[in-house]
């Protein structure tokens, strides 16, 4: 069950804030990742401000993605360069964090990013990627020990108890706080006390000028298992993109909800 914070602007100026409940269903084959198929179904919405546009999905709005559209939903990259030794790990995620950071262009006319400015975006990259490869289904032998070592040797990292997950289940996890564009953001990984299942995450970040922090995004994994059979798309369902490959000239970007943080 995913929980996200959207933000709509309208051309008009007009402006809307709400809460979305998504539950996501996700069928990986075993032989191809690739070959994903998910389907989510929209629930509860809360408003906090203004009214949510009537473009967006209404609750009960059932929604598939299907090849490279559904991998482009699910936490999944390719991880087999990466090097299952905590420190080399958070050193390649870190350098090409560095990397991609100082390639960043600000908008025209205005000044060139300073050291501090790629510091904090590198920093917040490095989080991020790590947080992504904790979540990936398929993190290879080694490589999920080596992404939760990597993140506990952030500063930042902190081991948290009391925690609760998008659908209330209590449990203890690592907090992982970083400067983000608009202020501190925090994410956190859930673990079910005793036997450290992993039950989900939560973002959280600062409203821009202070204040409460205020709850961006959520996912908790309710089920895992092993089925039989892909369930089949039903017939005049609308498919979201064409599912060929990363650099094929048929996809197109899945249609997902643009998400404020």
């Amino acid at each position: 069950m995913d929980r996200s914070w959207i933000l709509t602007l309208t051309e008009g100026g007009g402006r809307s804030e709400y809460t979305q409940d998504i539950n996501r269903e996700a069928w990986i084959p075993f032989a191809g990742p690739r070959g994903a198929l998910t389907r989510s179904t929209y629930g509860r919405r809360s408003v906090h401000a203004g009214q949510v546009p009537d473009t967006m999905p209404i609750p009960g709005t059932v929604a598939y993605h299907a090849g490279w559209c559904a991998a482009d939903v699910l936490p999944m990259e390719d991880t087999r360069n990466l090097p299952a030794d905590p420190d080399r790990l958070l050193a390649q995620v870190r350098a090409d964090a560095e990397s991609s950071a100082r390639k960043e262009r600000p908008e025209p006319g205005a000044a060139a990013l300073d050291d501090d400015q790629i510091e904090r975006i590198a920093e917040r990259t490095v989080a991020s990627r790590l947080v992504t490869l904790a979540q990936n289904p398929f993190p290879g032998p080694g490589l999920r020990a080596a992404v939760l070592g990597a993140l506990s040797r952030l500063p930042t990292a902190a081991m948290r108890t009391g925690l609760a997950d998008a659908v209330g289940r209590h449990g203890v996890g690592a907090s992982i706080r970083y400067q983000g564009p608009d202020g501190w953001e925090i994410t956190e990984l859930i673990f079910e006390p005793g036997t450290y299942r992993f039950l989900g995450w939560r973002h959280l970040s600062q409203r821009p000028g202070g204040g409460p922090e205020v709850l961006r995004e959520a996912t908790a994994i309710l089920e895992t298992k092993v089925v039989d059979a892909m369930p089949e798309i039903p017939a005049g369902t609308p498919e979201p993109c064409t599912p060929t490959g990363p650099s094929g000239s048929g996809r197109t970007a899945p249609e997902r909800v643009k998400e404020g943080r």
